[in-house]
C-alpha cells in the first residue's frame, strides 16, 4: 500500500501504528483489510522488536485467536502458552509472560531490558512498577511505550511491561513511575 505521508507499507503493517489510514482509508490506494496468518504476525513482531523475533515467538504450533465479531487477532498462542495480546489501538502485540521469557532467552543484554537495582527486584517480581531512581541501566534502542523486560544486574528475568520513559529522560535525571509492570515473574 502506498501511504500518503510514509510512502510504500507493506500490507501487513496496515493495520499498525503509525500507518494505520484511519479516516482516510478511502483515500489510500491498495488498503484494505488483511486476513491474520502467521507470516503477518511475524512482519508486526519483526517491526516492534526487530528482525528475527517474529520466527523465535512463532516457532512451534502457533494459534492465532480472532475475534468472530471484529475478525481482528486477539491472542497469539505458541504450543498452548499465551505469548502475546494484540493491542487493538496501536496494533502492536502486549506481551506476556511466555513472550517476555522468549524475547529475553533470545536476546543478549541490555536488548529490550530494563535492568533495576537488585534490592528493589522484589518487589517488581511482586508485580509492583519499576521506578526510575531504581534503573541501574536500560536499553539505549528502547522508546517511550515499548514492551520491555525488567532484569536484575545479573541478567534474571524479574518482570515485564510497558517503558513509560525513554533512556534519555532517565539519563536526563526524570523521577517517577518508569515501566508499567504487567507481571511479576515468580523465581
Amino acid at each position: 500500500m502506498v501511504h500518503p505521508y510514509f510512502g510504500k507499507v507493506p500490507n501487513h503493517l496496515s493495520e499498525t501504528y503509525p500507518f494505520h489510514p484511519g479516516l482516510l482509508q478511502d483515500d489510500i490506494e491498495g488498503w484494505k483489510m488483511q486476513d491474520w496468518n502467521v507470516d503477518r504476525v511475524q512482519t508486526i513482531l519483526d517491526y516492534q522488536f526487530g528482525k528475527g523475533i517474529g520466527k523465535i515467538l512463532t516457532k512451534g504450533e502457533t494459534d492465532l485467536v480472532v475475534s468472530r465479531k471484529t475478525k481482528r487477532l486477539r491472542n497469539l498462542l505458541l504450543n498452548g502458552e499465551h505469548v502475546a495480546s494484540l493491542s487493538h489501538r496501536r496494533g502492536m502485540f502486549i506481551l506476556q509472560k511466555k513472550g517476555a521469557e522468549l524475547i529475553h532467552k533470545s536476546s543478549k543484554s541490555p536488548k529490550f531490558r530494563v535492568i533495576v537495582d537488585a534490592d528493589t527486584a522484589e518487589f517488581n517480581r511482586k508485580g509492583k512498577s519499576v521506578f526510575c531512581k531504581f534503573i541501574e541501566d536500560i536499553d539505549s534502542d528502547l522508546r517511550c511505550m515499548d514492551e520491555c523486560v525488567v532484569v536484575t544486574p545479573d541478567d534474571q528475568l524479574i518482570a515485564f511491561g510497558k517503558l513509560l520513559v525513554s533512556p534519555k529522560e532517565l539519563e536526563l535525571g526524570q523521577q517517577g513511575m518508569a515501566v508499567r509492570v504487567r507481571s511479576g515473574i515468580k523465581s
